[in-house]
């Protein structure tokens, strides 16, 4: 039996996105921009969050601070997609195995709304979605 046709996530990794994230999201058949591919090297990070949600790409940080508001604190009309990296570098393969799936079920149901909303942390020990 054959897995389930899904539409691909559209990220943009943020600059402390190590390449083995990129490439394994990248395997799964994800969409993933590199920030530098977009943006100068010294673009701040709210900057990166709007521009990036402007053109509807789910920014991948590990940088928890500067992307740290929940969805509901940004305008209503404002689409929004984040996923936060909050596990130790060296366990994110081991981490996203696990939690891909709830992912890409989370990030399907609010591409099901206008406007896209999207947020969800991994942490070491737990899956969060911020509402």
């Amino acid at each position: 039996m054959s897995a389930p046709l899904r539409e691909p996530m559209i990220l943009l990794a943020d600059e402390n996105v190590p390449a083995s994230v990129v490439n394994y999201l990248r395997e799964r058949g994800h969409r993933v921009t590199l920030y530098t591919e977009l943006f100068a090297l010294v673009t701040p990070d709210p900057v990166i969050a709007h521009l990036g949600g402007q053109q509807g790409l789910t920014v991948v940080t590990w940088n928890f601070s500067d992307f740290k508001g929940k969805t509901a604190d940004l305008p209503e009309a404002e689409s929004i997609g984040r996923i936060i990296m909050r596990c130790p570098e060296p366990r994110a393969i081991e981490r996203l195995d696990v939690c891909l799936p709830s992912i890409e079920f989370e990030y399907a149901s609010a591409k099901a709304t206008e406007p896209f909303r999207f947020h969800v942390e991994v942490g070491e020990h737990y899956f969060k979605v911020m509402k």
